[in-house]
C-alpha cells in the first residue's frame, strides 16, 4: 500500500473506534502495527483462527478489535470464524489485503482469485483505501456489519 492509502486506513481505524488489531503479518502494513504497538493494542499471532479466536474474546470483553491478514491466510481462518465468532454471534470486521491476481508470486495470484470466490459468496464488502470516500465505505461496512473486507495490499 502507499502511504497516502495506509493513511486512510488508519483514519478509518481511528474513526470507527477500532481499539485493537490482531494480525497474522503481512508485507506492507509495518506503519498500521507501528500505530497500534505504540498503544499496546496491536496482538500478533501464528495462525489466522488463533487471530479469530483472540478477537472473539476482545469483543466479548467489551473491545472493538480488527482482524487483519493477507488474503492467503483466510482459508486457515473460516472454520474459526463459522464455529466461533458467526456461531456465537460474535461481531468484529476482519481486513483481508489481496495482493491481486497480478502480484509477480504465481502462488499469491491463485490465492487472491480463489479467495475472492469464497468470501464473494459470504457477503464481502471491497474498500479501496485510495478511493476519497473510503472512510465513509469501510463505517458503512462496519454499520452493516460486514465480516469480511477486503481491500487491494
Amino acid at each position: 500500500m502507499k502511504k497516502t492509502e495506509i493513511d486512510s486506513l488508519l483514519e478509518a481505524l481511528r474513526c470507527c473506534n477500532i481499539n485493537w488489531i490482531v494480525v497474522f503479518p503481512s508485507t506492507g502494513l509495518d506503519v498500521v502495527y507501528a500505530y497500534y504497538q505504540e498503544k499496546n493494542r496491536c496482538l500478533y499471532t501464528t495462525r489466522e483462527e488463533e487471530a479469530v479466536a483472540i478477537a472473539s474474546g476482545l469483543t466479548i470483553g467489551g473491545d472493538r478489535p480488527l482482524v487483519l491478514m493477507q488474503q492467503s491466510g483466510v482459508g486457515n481462518a473460516l472454520n474459526a470464524v463459522f464455529t466461533l465468532a458467526d456461531a456465537y454471534d460474535v461481531f468484529f470486521p476482519i481486513l483481508v489485503c489481496d495482493r491481486s491476481e497480478l502480484d509477480p508470486n504465481p502462488v499469491q495470484r491463485v490465492s487472491s482469485k480463489s479467495t475472492k470466490q469464497v468470501l464473494e459468496p459470504l457477503g464481502c464488502s471491497w474498500v479501496d483505501w485510495s478511493e476519497p470516500n473510503a472512510i465513509e465505505k469501510f463505517r458503512s461496512c462496519l454499520e452493516r456489519r460486514s465480516r469480511w473486507i477486503i481491500c487491494p495490499n
